[in-house]
């Protein structure tokens, strides 16, 4: 908890990012209906559309943010709620840990090892619901295992909540009542229905709790705007189309964004598949192709080597008769189903981290202690390092959207001219916030005078091919970052969406974000 506090207070006044715009838009909601903070209208691409219809998160990261948006935005007030929880769920993490069984030690590396994890060490510096997701996931199991251990109905109904509360913030926690179960029959041979006795009445509350309390919040905030809710938001951003892509993506995160793979792969060198990782090579190279990432083959290693321990994991588990290491895995497939999503960047994993840390601990359990310290300093020293990259890519991308909006929106406003803006993510909201106006494809348009900033890190090219009555080519000043240096979101990373690549972090030349501004000559 202090080597996370010691990373994240330089960044108490980061500027938000990316999709931290739609929650906090939903906070501000919230202040006016707090029970549907997604019924309101914004812009997200090129068109005025209802919140609702493009969230598939609950409400729960809205009321998180309420008290920032009540600040006026303020970086702090947000940055303060989601650090907390992160704090929450590596308290939570060493406590699951110990009812495993893990040595006070062992359970103290847990958690560093997931305060080094470097998605979610990141994901700590941003307002999205991935770390509230993973605390309230966390605390929710480790609930499950002191009911297991004790038999008191409250702690059952207060792991039922709290895994309630973790799918109210990221939809596929639910999948953990799933998790629940398994651990809750610690038994590889679940077929036998005896097994399922064991679960006694606490365990039904686990089970059913959950799912209960998040379709009745789920009801309870739907927006009474045509009905829309999470589900149909999921619904509209399903898309078959984009598994390739996403599937690539799942198993690869597990080489380069979270501690899993690598470790494990030289721990089990000898009793991994050689067949298997040569198979999941040509499955890569076929998902690839099928998406059109050709350029990307040579990652197809990392993907096979996710493919391949996780794989092991499984027939490992089966062949030791080790019913924990099963639904520790189980726990990390619970964002497998977001392959039918558009987009499955490594933040949706950042909830199975616990596992990942668990798993690791169990298998260096066989090692000399001296040895074990010196392969888990390696593991927490490197992803401290990445996640700390990340942390400062991030702010510096964030901080130039803020600044766009300090010095090319805020001006111009006060001086009276209307300014609107062409690009999303966290420069929208500071562009919003100081006056701009979000430009869409239907009217009201721009007329002449008037100033448009077109981001085009965000949408890059999108304006040229655009049938609007505005001619962008009196461009009157610019903003740009072109140094050399970390990319999230260019040069083959793609840390919050893997439409840019399957990279956490990589290094670019070309310009991390550009900000042009025109004036509006219509025809």
């Amino acid at each position: 908890m202090l080597v996370s506090l010691v990373l994240l207070a330089p960044y108490a006044h980061k500027a938000f990012t990316v999709d931290d715009t739609l929650f906090l838009f939903q906070a501000r909601q919230a202040l006016t209906t707090p029970l549907t903070p997604a019924a309101t209208f914004t812009v997200w691409s090129t068109e005025v559309e209802r919140l609702s219809s493009i969230m598939p998160s609950g409400p729960i990261t809205a009321w998180l943010l309420t008290p920032a948006m009540a600040l006026g935005g303020a970086e702090w007030a947000a940055h303060l709620a989601v650090w907390t929880l992160f704090l929450l769920g590596l308290w939570a993490t060493v406590a699951l840990a110990l009812r495993l069984g893990l040595s006070r030690e062992r359970a103290a590396w847990a958690g560093l090892l997931v305060a080094a994890t470097p998605v979610a060490l990141s994901m700590a510096g941003t307002c999205m619901p991935d770390v509230p997701a993973f605390a309230f996931a966390t605390i929710g199991l480790e609930r499950l295992l002191a009911y297991k251990q004790e038999r008191r109905l409250t702690q059952a109904v207060a792991c039922a909540v709290a895994l309630a509360l973790g799918s109210l913030t990221r939809s596929h926690i639910i999948l953990l009542a799933g998790v629940g179960a398994l651990a809750l029959i610690d038994d590889t041979r679940i077929e036998r229905p005896a097994t399922w006795r064991r679960l006694g009445w606490g365990g039904l509350v686990l089970l059913l709790g959950a799912p209960l309390l998040h379709v009745a919040v789920t009801l309870l905030t739907r927006d009474p705007w045509r009905g829309h809710d999470t589900v149909s938001a999921m619904a509209h951003f399903a898309s078959w189309r984009s598994m390739d892509r996403t599937s690539f993506g799942f198993f690869t995160h597990w080489s380069v964004a979270l501690p899993l793979a690598l470790p494990w792969a030289v721990l089990r060198r000898r009793e991994l598949s050689r067949k298997l990782f040569v198979f999941a090579l040509l499955v890569g190279m076929a998902l690839l192709l099928a998406a059109g990432f050709q350029s990307w083959w040579w990652m197809t290693p990392l993907f096979a080597l996710g493919v391949t321990v996780l794989a092991d994991l499984f027939v490992d588990a089966r062949q030791r008769g080790d019913a924990t290491q099963l639904w520790l895995l189980a726990w990390l497939l619970i964002s497998l189903p977001v392959v039918v999503y558009v987009q499955l960047p490594p933040r949706y994993l950042v909830p199975s981290a616990p596992a990942v840390a668990i798993l690791l601990l169990r298998r260096l359990e066989g090692l000399p202690l001296p040895m074990a310290r010196r392969w888990l300093g390696a593991i927490v020293a490197v992803g401290l390092l990445v996640g700390s990259l990340i942390l400062h890519a991030d702010a510096v991308f964030a901080g130039l959207g803020r600044r766009a909006a300090n010095e090319l929106v805020a001006p111009r406003v006060a001086a009276g001219q209307t300014v609107w803006f062409w690009g999303h993510w966290g420069f929208q909201f500071y562009a919003e916030r100081a006056g701009a106006r979000p430009l869409t494809l239907s009217p009201p348009h721009p007329r002449s005078g008037d100033a448009v900033i077109v981001d085009d890190g965000a949408l890059p090219n999108d304006h040229q091919g655009l049938d609007l009555p505005v001619e962008f080519e009196n461009r009157v000043g610019t903003l740009v970052h072109d140094w050399p240096g970390p990319r999230l979101m260019a040069a083959g990373a793609g840390y919050f969406s893997t439409h840019w690549g399957f990279l956490p972090i990589s290094w670019g030349t070309k310009a991390l974000d550009r900000f042009d501004v025109y004036e509006v000559q219509t025809p």
